[in-house]
């Protein structure tokens, strides 16, 4: 682990091992928990 003062979001999701390059409502619903 290191130090930084920058902020960088990387979530990859997926659905049955299908990657969801839109994200979908399982990600807007862990955004807003």
């Amino acid at each position: 682990m290191q130090y930084c003062d920058t902020y960088n979001e990387n979530i990859f999701t997926y659905v049955n091992n299908i990657n969801t390059e839109e994200g979908g409502t399982h990600l807007s619903g862990l955004r807003k928990a």
